[in-house]
C-alpha cells in the first residue's frame, strides 16, 4: 500500500516505501497499541493528495511536524480525558 501512496501522492514508489519504513519504526518505537501499530492509513490519501499537489513534498514534510507538535501538547494539556 506504501507504494501506491507514493504514486497517488505524485511521488516515486521508492520514496513510498522509505515513508513507510521510518514511520512504522517511529510509531513502534513509540508504542501504537496491543492490536495494531498504525491507523487506518487509507483514508487520509486525499488529504495527503491535495497537500502535495498544492503545498509538495516539502509543505507535506512541514504540516506533518506542525501535527506532531499539536499532538504533544495535546498530551501535555491532557486533552484526551477531555475528549
Amino acid at each position: 500500500m506504501a507504494v501506491v501512496f507514493g504514486i497517488a501522492n505524485g511521488v516515486t514508489p521508492d520514496k513510498g516505501i522509505i515513508t513507510i519504513a521510518i514511520a512504522g519504526f517511529i510509531i513502534s518505537f513509540f508504542d501504537g497499541s496491543r492490536v495494531q501499530i498504525g491507523g487506518p492509513t487509507g483514508a487520509f490519501i486525499i488529504i495527503v493528495y491535495g497537500i502535495v499537489q498544492q503545498y509538495g513534498t516539502t509543505g507535506l514534510a512541514i504540516a506533518t511536524i506542525i501535527h506532531g507538535f499539536i499532538l504533544v501538547i495535546m498530551e501535555l494539556a491532557k486533552f484526551g480525558s477531555l475528549i
